[in-house]
């Protein structure tokens, strides 16, 4: 697919309106494209990477799939939407107002009705949870039914205090309201019954939350979205923007329930977790995180990256929740594990995570360790010249071992 000029300036002023800074249109195409913007366009300046990266495309013959891709990563965008249907007509097709379905494309997976949503999907999950599965109108009544003793019976095993169940509305839950597939204002996204969305829907009005929605509208999503992924746990797209909108706009009692929620979820589905989703998980964790759920998590993740070793995000969250939170010796065992890795993935590893592991060193290695560091730092320098955070951190480790 070849742009004119003026779709690519039209595409060019749509991913930056999109994606307005580095970080997240440098995840979207690792994780959608499995490329490496780094390598496309160096520096710092968007404008100019974008550009570079719009020609790439188009010289390489994928800028079909990047259009898609940037869609799927920003659903939300008003922007990105209006250019994605003028450049690609006859992959998408309006079905209500704000809403685009692709037809012969990936896309964020549908959820099923509830009512047909499969028990197999359950498991999974602990005995207690899967034995039998209420109908829907009676689980979601138990989020609002507080007992005697101020407990929410959502779960067994989970004993809510009063200003947890406060979180709730008082009377949503309950109203027998049928929800079209639209994309709602942001002014009613809080009073809507989000607990009959299905994910699409959900996920996009809790981005329009995230981008436009007041703090308290925000916190009552938050509350409602978890109470929804009780029945579809594995619905990654919205979990994942769900944790974003815990990270930025929850309660703290919500962000511990996010981090106790998650970390259950992944004892059994650790294998099926996305990248966008640890990634999430591991900066609530180092936002929020005890002691305990930080080094919790940092076994998960040393787990994860065993069996999805080239997912550089994850690893340098994981290396920055280590840094953060860890002990000295915990530090030296990630260290170690990085290290590892490096020895066959130097010429390929990303930049933010070579900055993270020499940090790490920085702050927690040992003399071997640091030198070790040093000596891989000065080959992937060599290759990499123009990464100043890299050097920057490569200069400091030598002083400290001065």
């Amino acid at each position: 697919m070849m742009l004119t000029g003026q779709q690519r300036k039209k595409l060019h002023d749509a991913i930056i309106n999109a994606f307005p800074t580095k970080s997240p249109l440098e995840q979207m195409l690792s994780y959608e494209l499995d490329q490496n913007l780094d390598a496309i366009a160096g520096g710092d300046n968007l404008q100019n990477i974008v550009f570079k990266l719009i020609q790439k495309a188009e010289a390489e013959g994928w800028v079909e799939q990047f259009i898609i891709a940037a869609r799927k990563e920003n659903p939300g965008n008003i922007t990105l939407k209006g250019v994605v249907e003028e450049l690609l007509p006859n992959s998408y097709a309006k079905t209500s107002p704000g809403i685009v379905v692709t037809q012969n494309l990936p896309s964020v997976p549908q959820s099923q009705p509830r009512s047909s949503f499969p028990k197999e999907s359950f498991d999974k999950l602990p005995q207690s949870f899967s034995q039998e599965i209420p109908p829907p109108k009676e689980f979601f009544a138990t989020v609002d039914q507080v007992e005697e003793d101020g407990r929410c019976t959502t779960h067994p095993d989970n004993k809510y205090t009063q200003s947890q169940v406060d979180n709730f509305s008082s009377n949503s839950l309950l109203e027998d309201k049928t929800i079209s597939n639209t994309y709602l204002p942001v002014n009613e996204v809080a009073t809507v019954e989000i607990l009959e969305m299905d994910s699409r829907i959900l996920q996009e009005n809790l981005v329009s939350l995230q981008n436009s929605g007041t703090l308290e509208q925000c916190q009552e999503a938050i509350a409602k979205t978890c109470a929804w992924l009780k029945t579809c746990p594995n619905e990654s797209y919205v979990r994942r923007q769900y944790l974003i909108l815990v990270i930025e706009k929850g309660k703290l009692e919500q962000q511990q329930e996010a981090i106790l929620n998650t970390a259950f979820w992944l004892e059994d589905s650790l294998q099926f977790c996305d990248g966008y989703v640890f990634t999430e998980y591991l900066k609530l964790v180092a936002k929020q995180g005890t002691s305990e759920q930080c080094q919790e998590a940092s076994f998960q993740a040393s787990i994860w990256l065993q069996r999805n070793p080239n997912q550089p995000y994850v690893r340098k969250q994981w290396l920055f929740l280590a840094r953060e939170k860890l002990q000295p010796e915990q530090c030296q065992q990630v260290i170690s594990w990085t290290y590892s890795w490096l020895s066959s993935n130097l010429i390929t590893c990303d930049s933010y995570v070579m900055t993270e592991y020499l940090r790490l060193n920085n702050k927690a290695g040992t003399l071997e360790q640091c030198q070790k560091a040093i000596a891989q730092a000065e080959p992937w320098l060599q290759k990499n010249p123009d990464q100043p955070y890299v050097r920057t951190q490569y200069l400091a480790l030598i002083k400290k071992l001065r």
